[in-house]
């Protein structure tokens, strides 16, 4: 490839990962209307571009711009395709974030069930994924859903190792 087209796709490239940042900042700011069509520019150039983690980005900032508008069948779209994307990459730490996000759109569904399971599935890959702060998040979460179980529930609570180990990161990054 001659030089001017290398520096062709190094600028789109560049333009994609932009977007998204640039989308992030938006959304910091709780202006969704702006950051959504960055999010989805950022989604559209990289896939067209190969950019795994670009769109797995782009896709857990619109399921969570979805959730916070309260669009939760749509958020469970956007995190359940960011979780085949980050599984087929390979990448444990990204597929922990759209599990846990997932896991969040499920309880606030009433899918309780579906929640605790997707979290502990979280809490496994989060460890794979070296994530302790969504350890500590997925944890709290699954605690709380697991305290809202039935008595004969609560006891699975008490021994569950990787709550410890989340009350512990997030006593830490106080």
């Amino acid at each position: 490839p001659s030089r001017s087209s290398r520096r062709s796709a190094a600028w789109r490239m560049a333009s994609a990962h932009l977007a998204n940042a640039r989308g992030i900042l938006f959304m910091m700011r709780n202006d969704w209307a702006s950051a959504t069509p960055l999010f989805d520019q950022a989604l559209e150039d990289g896939a067209r571009l190969g950019l795994t983690r670009v769109t797995l980005l782009a896709r857990i900032n619109l399921g969570a711009i979805a959730f916070l508008s309260k669009d939760l069948d749509l958020a469970l779209d956007y995190f359940e395709g960011a979780m085949r994307s980050a599984r087929r990459a390979g990448d444990p730490a990204l597929e922990s974030i759209a599990r846990s996000n997932r896991g969040q759109a499920l309880a606030q569904l009433g899918r309780k069930d579906e929640a605790i399971e997707e979290l502990r599935a979280v809490l496994v890959l989060a460890r794979a994924g070296k994530r302790r702060d969504i350890i500590a998040y997925a944890g709290a979460c699954l605690s709380e859903l697991l305290a809202e179980r039935s008595e004969e529930h609560t006891s699975e609570l008490q021994s569950h190792s990787f709550i410890s180990y989340a009350v512990f990161c997030l006593k830490k990054k106080k």
